[in-house]
């Protein structure tokens, strides 16, 4: 009699565990997670190349990864798996898309049908926690989470904490004339800003002259009191200036 697709294929056997072999193949052990009957182990765990995972632990009595197994003669081979614990996990896929994820964790990468990728997990790692995700648009890149958030895209590179303390960089959107000589922005906001350098230059890096702010260390009082002009390294007329003597600015 010709052989039976039930004599070749066991479809829906619960995943009891998995293993690495010393030669570095994932096997798994299959049986029944309710009644905790063991059918096969040492059985090898087949996956797409370029692809490893392992499941979830089952829960005992409850659930389990479920695979297809090949009989073979000496050992089986799990050719297909699932497990729908993590149904959850990637949610109403349209199509089009993909979700890979870690079995038993929040961890995933998704791939969308507008062309974003996004990497999410929690920051407790439980489906309760608040997220923490890193995603890439067609019209931006954006991180978010608990602690503050991220957005690059055409308007300008934001940057906000949970503090409050932020800082942009962008566009200026000065009324013409104006528009042609303050084209862009950098905006820093937060209680207090430090800055520390033995030596601060302020200026257009094109002119000749840079104002100059120089932090000592000698028994001055705190308190700026004013600026110094040094020349600019790339200026052809005036040689650079030593601002180290006789002239300081007094740092805080």
């Amino acid at each position: 009699m010709p052989t039976q697709p039930e004599d070749i294929f066991d479809v829906g056997v619960d995943i009891l565990s998995t293993d690495i072999a010393d030669n570095g193949t994932i096997t798994c052990q299959t049986g029944d997670v309710v009644s905790r009957q063991v059918f096969c182990a040492n059985n090898e765990w087949w996956q797409p190349a370029g692809f490893a995972s392992r499941p979830a632990k089952p829960e005992p009595g409850k659930a389990a990864c479920q695979g297809v197994m090949l009989n073979r003669g000496d050992h089986d081979v799990c050719i297909g798996q699932k497990d729908i614990r993590g149904q959850a996990i990637y949610g109403n896929l349209k199509d089009g898309e993909f979700c890979a994820y870690a079995p038993g964790a929040q961890g995933r990468v998704s791939g969308k049908a507008d062309g974003s990728v996004t990497i999410y997990t929690t920051d407790d790692n439980t489906a309760d926690g608040n997220g923490v995700y890193f995603k890439v648009a067609k019209d931006k890149f954006q991180f978010m989470a608990p602690w503050g958030r991220l957005t690059f895209d055409a308007t300008g590179f934001h940057v906000l904490t949970a503090s409050g303390a932020r800082l942009f960089m962008g566009a200026l959107s000065a009324p013409a004339p104006l528009d042609s000589v303050l084209p862009n922005q950098i905006r820093m906001t937060a209680q207090m800003v430090s800055i520390d350098s033995p030596l601060t230059l302020v200026g257009p890096s094109d002119s000749p002259l840079w104002g100059a702010v120089i932090n000592t260390v000698g028994p001055l009082p705190p308190i700026p009191a004013g600026t110094i002009l040094c020349a600019s390294p790339g200026s052809p007329t005036a040689p650079p200036l030593n601002a180290c003597i006789g002239l300081f600015v007094p740092g805080a």
